[in-house]
């Protein structure tokens, strides 16, 4: 059986933003300038969607085109600091699974 990695809807549900701050404050006045912490889970399943309780840890979550990377903790947890806003392609990936991309992905900071 092959395992996969999925995501899927899960990303988004489960990414969350903490600790904005701008050039004025906590929130800034120039959007352009906002950053933050993106924060999500990864879910592995088998082809048959069915979920994983192995070593959930060293998932690979990387923005592409950018600097910025992750690595899943054993909790599934994964943090990309320092964030600015603009949308972007999440690469998820990790040896023995599929790689799974989650396209257009618009963090507000």
């Amino acid at each position: 059986m092959k395992n996969i990695l999925f995501i899927g809807g899960a990303i988004v549900v489960s990414t969350f933003l903490y600790g904005c701050k701008g050039d004025t404050g906590p929130a800034g006045s120039s959007i352009g300038l906002l950053t933050g912490n993106l924060v999500g889970w990864v879910y592995l399943t088998n082809e048959n969607n069915i979920p994983q309780v192995t070593d959930r840890s060293g998932v690979q979550v990387i923005l592409d085109g950018t600097s910025y990377s992750a690595i899943s903790d054993a909790s599934r947890r994964w943090e990309i600091k320092g964030l600015q806003t603009g949308t972007y392609v999440i690469t998820f990936a990790k040896g023995g699974y599929g790689t799974y991309k989650q396209p257009a992905v618009s963090f507000i900071g």
